[in-house]
């Protein structure tokens, strides 16, 4: 499970800062009018003309390749099939996803069809009730899994064609709200009124109070850093954490791109995966270099990631080559069997190794690499989120600076089990 998610999700993560309203089910969850069942034919309702319009039927021979190969990343499309039973996986970072094989005209999809804190209560009920059904999904493509090998979607709207039934996915809402945002003459919201039935007065206000429930957070919630967060009592709330830098910034696609480094006491440390925001969603201005204000949720272990993220403001900028100097100096050399006796009281620490790249375990276009790197003490794991600038092959000498996971790893080749090392530098040396 944790490759299936290493190879559908690194893509799509993200997240991003709209707000997200908890009556989410109510408002998301559509059904077709009593007057509207001329519309089934052959046992399936009609897919409403609203949604299939937005989106671009995939053709399946076009997408069963890698994204890199093919280039259609981020492509907005629709597919038709039989939804399996539904699978969990949690991240590392702290929330789940839930995802279901669709099988359409014998050609298999993965499909993530939503994932946490996104989702509304009652979601996973609804996901459950549609398995075994044929239903359409609208999403964004999001590539090629290798370990199931097929395309990968991830799902904005679900159409029951069985049941009528029309479902907004949290995430779509939340990281789409354009696309999500479909209507139809065939459908209508549970409560009898669709957004353009709601008086343009009523429709200003709650935006208002949106923006005022946001802007509450910002005055209200405590501001840290990393080291605040890994100390404990912080878990479960949203906090503001000042000073984080955008690198790798890229807008050359449909989607915002880019990574963060955020502080600690000792320097800036940490280092995440910004991928496919909507950049209607962030502050203008962000390049390289920007300093940002982050207010962001805290899962429940104390730890964080963009998935968290509720909004950003643009505060400043600063050199990047004063982060990477700042990063490196907070490296301690590796304590080797340290980390082996006591993985967990080793997690966050920061650490430099130098050595041999003696297997590549995988590569990706889109930042996540793994090594095993063989040093004087003996093999370490390194999971590697940067792209690198040149490949690194079987024989390579590298310094990689990196902390550890708080966990060990089981590898062919070594008698006993081995670091596992998250990097954000790897340098040839």
């Amino acid at each position: 499970m944790r490759k299936l998610l290493i190879a559908i999700i690194l893509i799509i993560s993200l997240n991003a800062c709209c707000f997200y309203d908890s009556n989410y089910m109510q408002e998301n969850t559509a059904v077709i009018n009593d007057s509207q069942t001329e519309n089934v034919k052959n046992g399936l309702y009609d897919i409403p003309k609203g949604l299939s319009s937005k989106y671009e039927k995939a053709d399946f021979d076009k997408y069963n390749s890698p994204a890199s190969e093919n280039g259609l990343g981020g492509q907005m499309i629709w597919i038709e099939g039989i939804q399996s039973p539904l699978e969990k996986l949690t991240l590392k970072t702290g929330g789940t996803i839930y995802c279901s094989v669709f099988n359409s005209d014998g050609n298999e999809w993965i499909v993530v069809l939503d994932e946490s804190p996104f989702m509304g209560e009652g979601d996973i009920d609804t996901y459950e009730n549609m398995v075994g059904h044929t239903v359409a999904v609208f999403g964004s493509y999001q590539g090629f899994s290798n370990v199931y090998e097929m395309p990968s979607l991830h799902a904005i709207t679900i159409y029951d064609r069985e049941t009528g039934t029309k479902m907004t996915s949290g995430f779509g809402t939340y990281a789409y709200p354009d696309e999500s945002k479909g209507t139809s003459d065939n459908i209508q919201n549970t409560s009898n009124a669709d957004e353009s039935s709601i008086p343009e007065s009523e429709q200003v206000n709650e935006d208002e109070s949106q923006t005022e429930s946001l802007e509450a957070e910002w005055n209200n919630a405590p501001v840290v850093n990393c080291t605040d967060i890994w100390g404990g009592g912080y878990a479960n709330q949203d906090v503001i954490i000042e000073n984080c830098a955008v690198d790798n910034y890229d807008n050359s696609g449909t989607r915002e791109k880019y990574t963060l480094w955020y502080p600690a006491d000792t320097g800036y440390v940490e280092y995440d995966n910004i991928s496919d925001i909507d950049s209607e969603c962030f502050t203008d201005g962000i390049e390289n270099g920007s300093i940002l204000s982050v207010l962001i949720h805290i899962y429940d272990d104390n730890t964080f990631g963009s998935s968290g993220i509720k909004d950003i403001k643009v505060t400043g900028s600063i050199a990047l080559d004063e982060i990477y100097e700042s990063y490196k100096a907070n490296c301690e050399p590796i304590d080797y069997e340290a980390i082996v006796k006591d993985p967990k009281g080793n997690k966050h620490e920061r650490i430099t190794l130098s050595g041999e790249i003696y297997f590549v375990e995988s590569e990706s276009d889109y930042g996540h690499n793994k090594y095993i790197v063989i040093t004087n003490d003996g093999f370490v794991k390194v999971n590697y989120e940067r792209k690198p600038e040149t490949r690194f092959i079987k024989g390579d000498q590298v310094t990689v600076y990196g902390y550890c996971s708080g966990g060990l790893q089981d590898i062919p080749f070594a008698l006993d089990k081995v670091p596992d090392v998250w990097s954000n530098m790897i340098i040839s040396s």
